[in-house]
């Protein structure tokens, strides 16, 4: 199995989910980062205006420096919304295996019981959400078994 295939099976264990969660995530950067595209534009749209409404001729220094920064500004906002999708996608998967993990473990555990009918005590990863819920299960197996 290649490092990408390991890493893929290793976080992404419930595809649907996380997947949905990757997208839904991402969507709404798109819109905050849009949103901020959109104002800069209007921004560098109104003080190209002021020197519109001050007559300077088309080719001063003054429209110069304002296309120097707009061009400036939208290149490193590009790279700042690529850096921050690629931060928010994997924060994204890691967090969303976090979530996941005690479902998925919850749900091979009673089809185990299902399969087998053996009730064993169930663990969750101490770095999963929901460690509590080990805890419950475990309780209302001990007390069914009985």
């Amino acid at each position: 199995m290649s490092g990408e295939s390991k890493w893929r099976f290793k976080y992404i264990i419930y595809p649907q989910f996380q997947y949905t969660l990757v997208a839904i995530n991402s969507f709404i950067l798109f819109v905050v980062i849009t949103v901020f595209g959109v104002q800069i534009y209007r921004s560098f749209a109104y003080i190209n205006g002021l020197g519109v409404r001050a007559n300077l001729p088309p080719d001063h220094n003054y429209f110069k420096f304002i296309n120097i920064q707009t061009h400036n500004l939208m290149v490193n906002m590009t790279i700042a919304s690529f850096i921050s999708l690629v931060f928010s996608v994997l924060f994204t998967i890691y967090f969303s295996h976090r979530l996941v993990g005690p479902i998925v473990r919850l749900k091979a555990h009673f089809l185990e019981i299902f399969n087998n009918g053996i009730i064993r005590p169930i663990n969750f990863r101490k770095t999963d959400y929901f460690t509590d819920l080990a805890e419950v299960v475990n309780n209302a197996l001990e007390k069914m078994k009985k």
